[in-house]
Order: C-alpha cells, then sequence, then structure tokens
C-alpha cells in the first residue's frame, strides 16, 4: 500500500508526498490535521512543505504549482458555479480507502529564503509553511443506493438502504446528497410538487414500526353532528373517507366544530417508534364546484381543554378533486424528552397524543371530505420541491443535489436530457442519516393527487466522515 496525499483541481495533480531529501517535488514535511467539525463546518489544517528540485527554475515550477492551486481556491470560493474546486485527496500508508476534502483556501509563508541561505540555494530547495482551510473528509466518487421502482399511494416509504448491506451508509456525519431523484410515472396527472424527509434508524428506533399516515377513518367523529360519517371511497388512501355534511350544526355562521380527532392509539401500538419532528399534511377534496371550507389541524393530547391544543394554519378547501394540503408542523411527543424522560413518563402516556381536524364553511354548500393525514419528517432532513412540471405519460425527473461547498439545487428534466426548469427548493439539512434508513415522500400535481400515480426514486451520495476513513 501507498500513501496519496496531493491537491487536485480538474486534471491538474499536485503530489505533496515525495520523499524529502531523494525525490524532486513538495514533500509534506509536518502535517496537523485540525479535528473535523461536528456540524460540518471548514477547519484548517497546518502543514510544513519542502521543495526540492534539479535546478532553480525547476523550484520555480513546483512554487508556481502551488501558487497555482491557491489561485484556484479562490476562484472557486468566488465563483462556485463555473471555477473547478480544489480537492486535498489523502489516504495513510495503510488506510484501506482514499478520502477527499474540499479546499476553500491557501494560505502560504516562505519558512526558508532559497535568496538568502546559501545551503538552500545550492541545493535548489525551499520550505513553506501552509494552512489550507478545507471541509469534511468524503468519498471521491458518489454512492449509489437501492432504486424505488414505480409506487403509487400517498406518503410512500423509500429504502435506500435495500434492506442493509451493501447499502447502508457509512461515515460518521450524514452524507451529502449527490442527488435525490423522482420519476413521474403517472399517465394521467404532471407532477408540480413534492416532498421529502429522511429518517434512520439510529436516532428512531424501528423504522417497519413509523406510521407516516393517518387514516381520518380510523379517528372519532365529532358525536355532535350526525352528518359527519365515514363511506367508502376506492380513491381514498385506505378505500375510506369522511364526509362533512351539515346535518346538526351550522357549518356557514362563522365558527370552527372539530369534524374529527386521531389519536396515536388509533394509529399504532409502538408509540416511541412515532416519535419525531414533522410537517403535517391533509389529503382533502369538496363534493362540489363553488365552494370553500377552511381547515386546520390541532395538535394535544386527549383529556386536554380544546383550547390548549397547539394550532396549525388554516388552509383553504375548494376543489373537487383529491389534493394535498401543507398543514403545519408539529412533534411527537409535544413534551420535551430530556425533561419529562421516558424514565418518568413512559412511551404509554402518549397513547392520548391526539391530532383533531376543526372546519367551517366560507361559501357555498359543497360537503367536506377528508382521507388521511400525513407525516413527513422534519429533524433528519427534509425538502420540498416546487416551480416544476413533470409532464404525465413521459419520463420526466426531478432532482436535488447539494455542491461540495453546501449549495443546494433542483433541476427538472426528461430522459435526453433536456432541462425543463431549475425549480424551487426549500431544504434544510438535505443530507442522508448513517446506517439503515428511509426517505418519506409524496408528490402531487398543482390541482389533484391520484392515489393510483406512481412515483419512482434513487439516490446517490458522498459519505462523509470528521478525521479517517478507514475500512467500511
Amino acid at each position: 500500500m501507498a500513501i496519496t496525499f496531493e491537491l487536485r483541481c480538474g486534471a491538474t495533480t499536485l503530489d505533496l508526498a515525495e520523499t524529502p531529501d531523494t525525490d524532486a517535488g513538495i514533500s509534506t514535511l509536518e502535517y496537523a490535521p485540525a479535528v473535523g467539525d461536528l456540524e460540518a463546518r471548514p477547519v484548517t489544517d497546518a502543514m510544513r512543505l519542502q521543495v526540492d528540485a534539479a535546478s532553480d527554475d525547476a523550484l520555480a515550477t513546483y512554487v508556481q504549482a502551488l501558487d497555482q492551486m491557491r489561485l484556484y481556491a479562490m476562484r472557486y470560493r468566488s465563483d462556485p458555479t463555473w471555477e473547478d474546486p480544489v480537492w486535498i485527496h489523502a489516504k495513510m500508508n495503510e488506510e484501506s480507502n482514499e478520502r477527499r476534502a474540499l479546499v476553500r483556501a491557501i494560505e502560504m509563508d516562505w519558512e526558508s529564503n532559497p535568496h538568502a541561505e546559501s545551503g538552500l540555494a545550492r541545493r535548489h530547495m525551499a520550505n513553506f509553511e501552509l494552512r489550507l482551510e478545507r471541509g469534511p473528509w468524503e468519498r471521491a466518487t458518489a454512492r449509489s443506493g437501492a432504486t424505488l421502482g414505480s409506487t403509487a399511494g400517498t406518503i410512500i416509504e423509500y429504502d435506500y438502504t435495500g434492506g442493509g448491506t451493501p447499502y447502508d451508509p457509512a461515515g460518521d456525519i450524514p452524507a451529502r446528497v449527490a442527488y435525490a431523484r423522482l420519476r413521474n410515472y403517472s399517465a394521467t396527472t404532471a407532477l408540480t410538487r413534492a416532498w421529502m424527509g429522511f429518517r434512520s434508524a439510529a436516532k428512531h428506533g424501528t423504522l417497519a414500526n413509523f406510521e407516516p399516515v393517518w387514516e381520518c377513518e380510523d379517528g372519532d367523529n365529532n358525536v355532535a353532528e350526525s352528518g359527519i360519517t365515514d363511506q367508502v371511497d376506492a380513491t381514498a388512501s385506505g378505500g375510506d373517507r369522511v364526509q362533512v355534511v351539515e346535518t346538526d350544526l351550522d357549518w356557514d355562521a362563522g365558527d370552527y366544530y372539530e369534524v374529527l380527532s386521531i389519536s396515536l392509539t388509533d394509529v399504532s401500538a409502538n408509540e416511541v417508534d412515532q416519535f419525531g419532528d414533522f410537517l403535517w399534511l391533509l389529503r382533502a377534496m369538496l363534493s362540489a364546484a363553488d365552494s370553500t371550507w377552511e381547515v386546520q389541524l390541532r395538535w394535544g393530547y386527549y383529556y386536554m381543554d380544546d383550547a390548549q391544543f397547539v394550532r396549525g394554519r388554516i388552509v383553504e378547501v375548494s376543489a373537487t378533486s383529491w389534493n394535498i394540503h401543507e398543514m403545519g408542523r408539529a412533534p411527537i411527543p409535544l413534551r420535551n424528552l430530556h425533561v419529562f424522560g421516558l424514565d418518568v413518563l413512559d412511551d404509554d402516556a402518549e397513547v392520548t397524543y391526539t391530532v383533531q381536524i376543526w372546519a367551517r364553511r366560507t361559501s357555498g354548500a359543497a360537503n367536506l371530505y377528508l382521507d388521511m393525514v400525513g407525516l413527513i419528517p422534519l429533524d433528519e432532513g427534509w425538502a420540498k420541491l416546487s416551480g416544476f412540471n413533470l409532464d404525465a405519460a413521459t419520463i420526466e425527473y426531478v432532482a436535488i443535489a447539494e455542491g461540495a461547498d453546501g449549495q443546494m439545487q433542483a433541476l427538472a428534466f426528461n430522459s435526453t436530457p433536456d432541462i425543463d426548469a431549475v425549480a424551487v427548493a426549500a431544504a434544510v439539512d438535505f443530507r442522508v442519516p448513517i446506517g439503515d434508513g428511509r426517505l418519506f415522500l409524496i408528490g402531487a400535481g398543482s390541482a389533484s393527487h391520484l392515489i393510483a400515480d406512481g412515483i419512482g426514486a434513487d439516490l446517490t451520495y458522498y459519505e462523509r466522515w470528521l478525521n479517517l476513513r478507514g475500512a467500511e
């Protein structure tokens, strides 16, 4: 095995691991790498370099090569869109795998002056102190996860690990996303919006027990309104929907009424496996046009007074086809687990965790239909994409990626590939968790969401390390 220690920019490579006092070139006499930052912020390494050449002109060539790398790093930092980045590649003599890190800046000082020190001048040598600002270590080539074929439904679970080895992401900090790509398989619906969030076994326990879909028909309907009933509906996610027909209450008088409540015990017996922070989505529609309902989610516990429930945003529903609505952000549980921990109140205390759906009709006479509440995980990285149009019945994709410097971008394109749109990406810490994990996702059109529409996905990523990579 051999040592790797070199700077690379595009097709240009500058070796920093020549044997001192023996080989012509640049050798590293001392290297003091900074301890990696847990939030992947840049750190600065210090090193002493010796340049040894066969002639003064050759010495100048090596020094100019170092200066060129400094210039490349500065150019990329000022314009990462067009300029090639500089990477430092490293591998210890018996380290199994090479790693690389983005070089953000290089500062260099003369340690010895070959013009004034006769010994160095005769040997055509120069020594430098060098400070190198870099990002975390990562794989040199992206790794591909398992692929998700056409999958229909509401909140879709994408197991990019393929059931485990060899796809479980390695590393000791979350991996940078080379791209997460969604494909529209629908024959009828153009995809214009998508939401996705990561969830890992390391943080959230048994992934198979997580329930990202809370069916409205599984909840308790408001008994004060006999017009709230469950109905069979093949276009609903669970085969049933909840219908609100004005019968006993005046839904047009301006007051909001509770339509139904869904408790955690209605969804799962594995309460602790549902814990996390979530974006809550609602699938809803109306029975007829020219009407509007306002709907709101509220979160709390079954025995709490209604006024104590945490309230989400108020959303208008006016379409006569099923669609997806963002209702707000709320965690499970609502308590701080580091204050009232599971040793004080165990997970059984969460069986009464409840989400309520409140509504009122503001115009027209249509009935309100409610299908399901969907959860997109937020606490391990998430993204929302919009501003694109993936046509139905064609091979089209939308993808989001993170650049080496942390910049995120999303693009929509076809199979040629031709770029159709620069999509709008709202993303927070959208990086692949270490080990076994899932990506929960949903896509929708601007005016409708059909449970029969298929979505596919694939994911590639750069695993990352704080200090050393070693064997995997």
